[in-house]
């Protein structure tokens, strides 16, 4: 269904084509997220601002947003932020399926927006061409009770480059806008391995997805071409929040050819059980294709939502530790099965995404979750200290002493020492003091690391002695 208000914007829009050079623009991408004709340079795409890639209802409650992620621009007083005041925030989302862009307005503490509708306004590429005007049902004010906070609103809108201007007025009498800034839309997620791939770009018939409901990791972005790159960081890399978050390495294992390796994979998408397909090619041997046996390492394999390991075998002959570019790809699956998906490294695809990556082995010294632990004994206590390097499947941590190096130990903590970024990739510092201890003895410590199923990892024993004298 396409939003009501987009006729008008269509019409208004193809009247001025010679006025709004960027118009045209507009409309071969429309073409484009059909998957049919060529279109112009991605640099020019990649460099400009984009909304996130989602829905929302106009309903005055803003409980959806994410205002991280969702933020676009900060308006000001007299629409002037080289110099006066923020006043207010802009959000914007877009549904690549409707066609409809979604405004979020809140004002700064301190502010409220005023009681008239047509002062809440936005403008595509020229202040007469009003988008929305405090009409209902595209519109809505947000209250805190009985403040206006803000207001949402939404409006039709094809994929394209055009410059947008955002605006409210404020209770004190002052108006708040963004002035015209650079607005981008494509419903196209492409690639971004070198161009020696020769699977990247339109004219290669780049593997590419239309944006839909279904994401690898939490976010997707769009281009309107693929974005070739040594390093396969080509697409949004810069840009925040990172797009290209679905596949990782996952520590846990060390790499090899005997054992293989493991990657975090994270589903994004509505619905119960198998919703999508995921296929996946690593580049072993560094010959700039992704044909070669044993090169792909997952085959249409049914996800749920949600992040999970998966393991994958490593072709005899790979040279590890190293760095290996690789393509994901993830394909709406078919009432739960993935039976009728084709996988390829080329082509179009309605709904998913597509994600490029250059990949780091894991090995001895990444695959480490504890990187140190140390015992220090003092006048009245043992003061034991401990960093992690990541905590993914970690829950927390025992601590266990005795007075016998290889024998005897005790847990002190009566409860366990919970870790600081349970399921994350990142670790963190950890003190506990033992202030049970004695003057002149003598004590070993180690520390127990603990997961979901139990011990994960053991420390090295640490022995103190602690004085007799201060």
């Amino acid at each position: 269904m396409i939003h009501p208000a987009l006729v008008n914007m269509l019409s208004i829009l193809a009247g001025n084509r010679g006025k709004f050079v960027r118009i045209s623009i507009g409309f071969v991408l429309f073409v484009l997220m059909a998957g049919q004709t060529a279109i112009t340079s991605p640099v020019m795409a990649a460099a400009l601002p984009q909304p996130t890639y989602a829905a929302a209802v106009v309903d005055g409650n803003a409980s959806e947003w994410n205002l991280t992620e969702d933020f676009f621009t900060n308006l000001c007083t007299a629409a002037n932020c080289s110099s006066k005041p923020v006043t207010a925030k802009a959000y914007l989302r877009y549904d690549c399926v409707n066609q409809v862009m979604y405004v979020l307005v809140l004002a700064e503490p301190g502010h409220t927006v005023d009681n008239s509708p047509e002062d809440q306004w936005a403008a595509i590429n020229s202040n007469s061409n009003k988008v929305y005007d405090g009409s209902s049902p595209d519109f809505a004010y947000v209250m805190a009770g009985s403040t206006r906070r803000g207001y949402e609103a939404s409006f039709g809108i094809v994929p394209g480059s055009y410059t947008i201007d955002i605006h409210t007025d404020l209770d004190n009498g002052e108006t708040s806008g963004s002035g015209f800034v650079s607005l981008f839309m494509s419903c196209t997620d492409w690639g971004d391995l070198p161009s020696a791939y020769g699977i990247v770009t339109l004219t290669q018939n780049g593997g590419r997805h239309t944006i839909g409901n279904l994401v690898l990791g939490p976010r997707i972005d769009g281009e309107a071409n693929g974005q070739p790159s040594a390093t396969a960081t080509g697409d949004d890399v810069s840009n925040v929040p990172d797009d290209e978050a679905g596949v990782i390495a996952d520590p846990s294992l060390v790499w090899s050819v005997a054992h293989g390796g493991k990657l975090l994979v994270t589903v994004t998408g509505p619905g119960a059980g198998v919703i999508g397909c995921l296929s996946g090619w690593m580049d072993f041997n560094g010959d700039n294709d992704l044909s070669d046996p044993g090169e792909k390492i997952i085959d249409n394999m049914g996800r749920a939502a949600g992040t999970t390991s998966i393991p994958f075998s490593i072709p005899a002959g790979t040279t590890l530790p190293g760095v290996f570019l690789s393509r994901f790809r993830l394909y709406p699956a078919s009432a739960g099965s993935c039976n009728s998906i084709s996988p390829a490294l080329t082509g179009l695809a309605v709904n998913g995404e597509v994600e490029d990556h250059r990949i780091p082995s894991v090995d001895s010294t990444t695959a480490a979750r504890l990187e140190s632990f140390q015992a220090r004994a003092r006048v009245k206590n043992a003061k034991l200290q401990w960093r992690t390097g990541f905590e993914l499947d970690v829950l927390g941590f025992n601590v266990w002493r005795s007075q016998h190096q290889n024998t005897g130990y005790s847990k002190l903590n009566a409860q366990l020492i919970s870790a600081k970024h349970v399921g994350e990739l990142v670790g963190a510092k950890y003190t506990y003091n033992d202030k049970t201890v004695k003057p002149g003895k003598t004590y070993f410590y180690k520390l127990e690391i603990v997961g979901g199923a139990g011990t994960l990892e053991w420390s090295e024993i640490e022995r103190v002695r602690i004085p007799t004298t201060p």
